[in-house]
């Protein structure tokens, strides 16, 4: 599945719902850039930090406890 219109949020928050919210990033960062859920303009994968960064940055939409993001 590819969605060039996805943004990351949306990219993160399909894998938390199919998930049920509990998942590794580095798992989460493996499966957005396996199904190409998220499209960065260069092309290049998701990295971990990027996923590092939206969690802190958005503590509204998500968290990190105990290693996963519930």
């Amino acid at each position: 599945m590819s969605n060039s219109k996805m943004t990351l949020h949306d990219a993160i928050i399909t894998v938390l719902l199919e998930f049920h919210g509990s998942i590794e990033p580095q798992e989460l960062v493996r499966i957005i850039n396996e199904r190409r859920l998220y499209i960065k303009k260069d092309k290049s994968p998701v990295s971990i930090n990027q996923i590092y960064a939206r969690i802190n940055n958005y503590s509204n939409l998500f968290a990190l406890i105990n290693g996963k993001i519930p």
